[in-house]
């Protein structure tokens, strides 16, 4: 939506409101506005200007980040704690039926942003503006997330409807292939480049990282889940239930999702966050 005196209006109204949780549009509002700001001011610049001009454009924005940053920080200071504003959702009822549902929109709505990069041409990928290359960055990390927490979540179910739920939050996501073919896709860009310019650049270096992911992610499923149901017992992923005909199964009878695992990375829990961070604290 175009920033304009209506979203100011908007976001007064929302410094007096009830719900804690709306104090924080506002800072998201003006970080926003910001990026979209500076991708329109380095799309309008003219190959001729030179140096001399992106100096000078770099000092203007760099004069407007510092207001906004100055106004976030003084939003943020009047915001409630993120732990409150979670705190009955995601602590008192961790297995919540809402919760689940906001996680699996996750997954699909991210999953649907990943596929829609990847199908594009590869001269439109080369004209990617920075704000989709974070969006990209947030995706590629927290649908991962999203799986995970899912899955523990299933833990205090019973065998057979843990194996219909992890199948059906695996086979939704189908996150190795995916974000392997999203890397492909980007790489694109860097046809002709040395590998060394490549891992120079940001995005070229997060496509390798990408594919890092996809190699460690089936070890964080198994170390979840233990061996996992095959994908020829494929379910529903908008029921996540099983029905009552279907034979229960013990998750130590599960043959693997991914089958031969010696080609993946076994990595520890914080091994695994530090590799997230590339994608989740991309700015």
């Amino acid at each position: 939506m175009k920033h304009d005196g209506r979203i100011d209006e908007c976001i007064e109204s929302m410094a007096f409101t009830e719900r804690l949780s709306d104090r924080w549009i506002a800072p998201f509002i003006h970080l926003q506005s910001f990026l979209a700001t500076m991708d329109e001011v380095y799309a309008s610049m003219q190959a001729s200007g030179g140096r001399a001009l992106v100096q000078i454009t770099r000092g203007s924005l760099q004069r407007q980040f510092d207001t906004v940053r100055a106004s976030v920080e003084k939003d943020l200071a009047s915001c409630p704690s993120s732990t409150a504003l979670r705190e009955e959702l995601w602590l008192a009822e961790p297995a919540s039926a809402v919760r689940t549902t906001m996680l699996m929109g996750i997954i699909h709505r991210s999953k649907e942003l990943i596929q829609t990069i990847t199908n594009l041409s590869v001269s439109e990928i080369a004209q990617m503006a920075i704000t989709t290359s974070a969006r990209i960055c947030a995706t590629v990390g927290y649908m991962s997330t999203a799986v995970l927490t899912l899955l523990n979540l299933s833990t205090g179910l019973t065998n057979s409807a843990r194996e219909a739920q992890v199948q059906a939050v695996v086979d939704a996501a189908d996150y190795p292939n995916l974000v392997t073919e999203l890397a492909s896709a980007l790489e694109t860009k860097f046809e002709g480049m040395s590998a060394a310019d490549k891992e120079m650049d940001v995005v070229g270096s997060l496509c390798s990282k990408m594919r890092l992911l996809a190699r460690c992610y089936p070890y964080q499923i198994r170390a979840i889940v233990g061996s996992a149901p095959s994908q020829d017992a494929r379910q529903d992923t908008s029921m996540m239930v099983v029905h009552a005909n279907e034979a229960a199964m013990t998750p130590q009878v599960w043959p693997s999702i991914y089958g031969d695992m010696s080609d993946i990375f076994p990595v520890d829990d914080m091994q695994w966050d530090s590799l997230l961070s590339n994608f989740t604290g991309f700015s």
